[in-house]
């Protein structure tokens, strides 16, 4: 979005986001005429495009707006797991096992709270937390998901971006026997099933981000329906006075 805005608009975009999901796209509207009768074009067409948050995304930004400081503090502690990593790695002494407690129960905390805002706590809760662990670690969506600000669910972050906090680190009491060296073939069986699985990943995104599309329109549609059948009763109303 656009870096240069006013204050009352960025409130007011800010608001819609606040607003059950079921009133977004009337809203969001709305406030896409009222800019465009400001001249902001720009910003309307912005305005325009925003997505509907589903109710996964919807209930992270509302728990967002009523406990920002423990979002903030899962922002954080996501944060300090990724630096005792690097600094573990680095040889230094750091307590990743205590900083990724903490990380989980915030995780935990949070979650819970997100999914007792919806209508199906329990099937709802795998996704609300694989959002808000993701989103808790990407720079980039960092600050989407303190603004509470998020428009649908994430796919959950790989243990790669945290590695297994759980796992050892002492040195083994005796040396390891060698291994012998596996064979070219076994490498590339093992870049293929990463390629496979990179793929597939990649079809699940397009397929989800498809979906959140469909459900959109569907919503524009109804959204245009409804105001045409307004402005039809409208019209009939004005010929039966005439």
């Amino acid at each position: 979005m656009s870096e240069q805005r006013d204050g009352p608009w960025e409130v007011r975009i800010d608001d819609l986001f606040a607003l059950p999901a079921s009133e977004f796209v009337a809203a969001r509207e709305a406030l896409a005429r009222e800019l465009r009768a400001a001249g902001r074009q720009d910003l309307a067409g912005e305005i325009h495009a925003l997505r509907r948050p589903t109710v996964v995304a919807w209930s992270i930004n509302q728990v967002a707006r009523t406990l920002g400081d423990r979002v903030a503090e899962l922002v954080a502690a996501g944060d300090a797991v990724q630096d005792a990593q690097l600094q573990a790695a680095d040889g230094v002494h750091t307590d990743l096992r205590a900083a990724s407690r903490q990380r989980r129960a915030l995780l935990d905390e949070l979650t819970e709270a997100a999914a007792g805002l919806t209508d199906n706590p329990s099937g709802q809760r795998a996704a609300i937390e694989a959002t808000l662990d993701r989103a808790s670690i990407d720079a980039e969506l960092q600050p989407v998901l303190l603004a509470g600000r998020l428009t649908k669910e994430l796919p959950p972050a790989t243990r790669f971006e945290f590695g297994d906090p759980t796992a050892t680190t002492a040195a083994p009491t005796r040396p390891a026997p060698r291994r012998a060296p596996k064979p070219a073939r076994d490498d590339l069986a093992i870049r293929r099933a990463q390629q496979a699985f990179e793929q597939a990943r990649i079809r699940a995104e397009a397929a989800g981000a498809e979906a959140c599309d469909a459900t959109e329109a569907v919503d524009d549609a109804q959204q245009e329906l409804e105001t045409a059948t307004r402005r039809v009763a409208d019209l009939q109303d004005a010929i039966e006075d005439a």
